[in-house]
């Protein structure tokens, strides 16, 4: 889907300059590139949704409808509040103060609903819980990945690239744990990743832009939080953490 909506969008952004445009920091690309890649991305993601009750059926013994379940409504929610904030500073520049508040936002309503980090495991150290502080600390792990994928978005290939294996190995994962939905929402992430990589690749044609890179950070990062009742919170996170390295530093230094 996203493969097929991505040379109609190209043509768009031409048309009415939706560039992302070099500066000489993080976005080291030269020439006019369209920014708008986050479109295809969040269409294909969500339409193939759609699909989930075949591809359960493919990985579990029943069928499953994650679009009909009130349990999902919050990530849902938050993944929409992520894409329209970085759709919207894709257009306006939004102040960063009131981006942070909002990305803040999205990641509460996660939060909120109950998909938290309430414990991790140390070694020697046992099981530590969480309490209250899984709160915090679930919304500054979600916010933090958003932001570290959205600050490689100006390389080609580098962001979709490294969110694409992240949400295979993630998909692989929750198959492998018996946990369908997370399969589902991670197979859906990385098939959309794989088409927009056919036009990101060197030399790209086209980037995610804020609205892609925030949402597809965002999904990474809520990803994991879905099988906490199968594993311990620092089990699943793991692989996200070692396969995010490059954009984590990129976001500490």
């Amino acid at each position: 889907i996203s493969f097929g909506l991505l040379p109609v969008i190209i043509r768009l952004a031409h048309r009415y300059k939706w560039y992302d445009l070099p500066d000489n920091q993080r976005k080291i690309h030269t020439g006019l590139i369209p920014r708008m890649g986050g479109t295809s991305i969040f269409i294909a993601f969500f339409s193939s949704l759609f699909l989930a009750p075949l591809l359960s059926s493919l990985i579990s013994e029943s069928r499953i409808s994650l679009l009909s379940s009130t349990r999902f409504v919050p990530v849902f929610a938050g993944a929409l509040l992520a894409y329209l904030v970085g759709l919207y500073d894709d257009f306006r520049n939004l102040r960063a103060l009131l981006k942070f508040f909002l990305q803040l936002l999205a990641a509460a309503i996660v939060a909120g609903g109950g998909f938290l980090i309430s414990s991790f495991s140390l070694p020697y150290m046992g099981t530590i819980h969480l309490g209250l502080l899984a709160y915090p600390v679930t919304i500054f792990w979600i916010v933090g990945i958003a932001n570290a994928v959205n600050l490689i978005d100006g390389m080609d290939g580098l962001a979709s690239g490294i969110a694409a294996i992240a949400s295979l190995s993630m998909g692989v994962i929750a198959i492998i744990q018996g946990v369908p939905q997370t399969a589902i929402l991670a197979l859906a992430l990385f098939g959309a990743l794989v088409g927009f990589l056919a036009h990101n690749f060197p030399p790209a044609k086209i980037f995610m832009g804020d609205s892609g890179s925030l949402f597809v950070g965002f999904v990474l990062a809520v990803l994991p939080l879905m099988g906490i009742s199968k594993a311990s919170a620092f089990g699943t996170l793991i692989v996200p953490v070692t396969l995010l390295t490059v954009p984590i530093l990129d976001t500490a230094t």
